[in-house]
């Protein structure tokens, strides 16, 4: 995940500016890594070397350690729901991979390489994406989560495994997506030149779920959850389905306008603090959403390396800007995260906080308010 090895001194914070980035967004929590102790009397801090793991095997393998024993019935979750009074919670769970594309390729191509898993009693099957199309298009409502940048397939995995089945436990039955896109940590690259690609990735994402998205007759809530750089990649799937181009790649088919029940939730998102307002960069991306939430954090680490690196302020760390007309009841809404997660970055804090979960359990499975 780091160069090498990164240099982080337990006595003290971490010296340089991305580094902190790098370790908050890789979550080192949730990552096996070998810890090697400094040479007594010595002032070199003690490096960390964590394990890279790509292989989509390794993906499902995580996943089936979690989700051992939880059929497509959700029994497991079920069992967790009855325990609170509530509903059976994640009752299907689904994995879509495009951790394999190549910088470079169009929206048809990345469709076409998309890989897709299905959890069933006798294991993981895999689905083309048609299928994985059809599998929607039904009165269950579909919750998707889209991870951060520098985050493993282990690492995006468990946090999924947080958010399906933890903070959504006892909730009405819904089915679960965990988006994967490019977002290793590369050899010999710098965290500049990996943002950059980052971000080139996340357009074609996000041309690939808005394709999904537009493509679904599923007449339940959608709801969309993102993490870090993987809120650019929702932000980017609305803008999309309202204007049907992002960074000149259109639709695969003409978008067909259709009533949604859509929400979604941004924690801790890197895109710019003006980028949903009108003439922003993903400005109607609200017309596509019954109701957003953002966080922001103005002591998050990462989020403050992140625009050391991009030169320029994030939405999740300095937030939204003051509306110039009182809105009685706004669809976009936000939320201090600082006295929750600290000065943290990593999304199993959002996912085991209290604060958080507490709100964060209506945009997993519920329908959101007509008004």
């Amino acid at each position: 995940m780091f160069h090498q090895a990164v240099q982080f001194d337990k006595r003290g914070p971490i010296r340089r500016v991305w580094q902190s980035f790098l370790l908050e967004l890789a979550d080192v929590d949730s990552m096996r890594c070998v810890v090697f102790p400094a040479a007594r009397r010595s002032r070199r801090p003690a490096p960390v070397v964590l394990r890279r793991t790509t292989s989509l095997q390794a993906c499902a393998c995580a996943a089936g350690l979690f989700l051992s024993g939880v059929n497509s019935y959700g029994a497991t979750v079920q069992a967790q729901g009855a325990a609170l009074s509530g509903g059976p919670g994640c009752v299907d769970y689904w994995v879509v991979s495009a951790r394999e594309l190549p910088l470079g390729v169009t929206t048809t191509q990345a469709m076409e390489r998309l890989v897709v898993w299905h959890r069933e009693p006798s294991g993981w099957v895999r689905y083309s994406c048609p299928a994985f199309i059809t599998a929607l298009n039904s009165d269950v409502p579909v919750t998707f989560y889209v991870h951060g940048i520098f985050a493993t397939a282990e690492s995006s995995t468990a946090h999924s495994k947080k958010l399906f089945t933890e903070v959504a436990a006892g909730t009405p039955p819904f089915r679960g997506v965990l988006w994967l896109w490019p977002s290793d940590y590369q050899y010999g690259v710098s965290p500049r030149e990996q943002v950059d690609r980052a971000l080139v990735h996340g357009r074609v994402q996000a041309c690939c779920l808005a394709t999904i998205l537009g493509s679904t007759d599923c007449t339940a809530t959608v709801n969309l959850i993102g993490h870090s750089l993987g809120c650019e990649i929702i932000a980017a799937a609305l803008h999309k389905l309202a204007t049907g181009n992002i960074a000149r790649q259109e639709l695969i088919e003409p978008a067909v306008i259709r009533p949604r029940q859509i929400q979604a939730v941004l924690l801790a998102p890197t895109i710019g603090p003006h980028s949903l307002s009108p003439g922003g960069e993903y400005s109607a991306a609200l017309g596509q959403v019954d109701r957003l939430v953002v966080t922001y954090n103005r002591d998050d680490l990462a989020l403050a390396a992140y625009e050391e690196i991009r030169q320029r302020a994030s939405l999740g760390l300095v937030g939204l800007p003051l509306p110039t007309q009182p809105q009685p009841r706004p669809k976009l809404l936000q939320v201090n995260a600082r006295p929750a997660v600290g000065i943290r970055h990593s999304p199993s804090l959002y996912f085991d906080s209290p604060l958080i979960t507490e709100w964060l359990r209506g945009f997993v499975s519920e329908a959101p308010p007509r008004t």
